[in-house]
């Protein structure tokens, strides 16, 4: 599964001569690392518009080290969200915070989160609504959502099975039991 990428070209003059690199990372969900794709056309096509002795194609030594995970929370409790927040950012997670359904959906399209924690019952936009939003957005339809909820019945994770979510976990939370749950969905396949 590929997603978020990101281009960055470098160029430098040297007399007569223009010196391209070109680099795209994608992110791979399953092994949670950058990899360079090399579009196979691109020397080609620098070299016919701008001649033979003008591009090179230098391999790469190093890639950037691969970022950690990003874990969104999502409660209209503080405490909840400051308590989490605590013990991911304790395991070495990145952490982005909404307070309601509504924000964590702008926020999940913005920053692509590898995982998502969500309360199911919120103002503004509950955790089923947006989690049915969110399954519709294309770069996030395979991310992992974990239901947060005090409500422990068959039906409430019935239902939240159906509108998308992938697991469920209740109040008051389990915090071992949490990051047992984030590492299974974050390990590289």
């Amino acid at each position: 599964m590929f997603r978020c990428s990101i281009a960055t070209m470098c160029c430098n003059v040297h007399k007569e001569s223009l010196t391209f690199t070109l680099l795209t990372y994608t992110r791979i969900r399953s092994r949670n690392t950058l990899a360079p794709l090399f579009p196979p056309f691109i020397f080609p096509l620098l070299q016919r518009n701008l001649g033979t002795r003008s591009v090179v194609s230098q391999p790469i030594n190093s890639l950037p080290e691969p970022a950690a995970p990003m874990v969104m929370v999502v409660d209209d409790s503080d405490d909840i969200r400051e308590m989490v927040r605590f013990v991911l950012d304790a395991r070495g997670y990145r952490v982005v915070e909404a307070t309601n359904g509504l924000e964590a959906l702008e926020l999940a399209r913005v920053e692509c989160p590898d995982l998502i924690l969500m309360d199911l019952n919120m103002p503004v936009l509950d955790g089923f609504g947006a989690v049915r939003r969110i399954r519709k957005i294309s770069d996030m339809c395979e991310v992992p959502i974990v239901a947060i909820s005090a409500h422990n019945t068959i039906d409430h994770r019935a239902k939240a099975h159906a509108v998308g979510f992938n697991e469920y976990l209740t109040k008051p939370l389990n915090f071992a039991q949490m990051l047992n749950l984030i590492q299974r969905f974050l390990q590289p396949a």
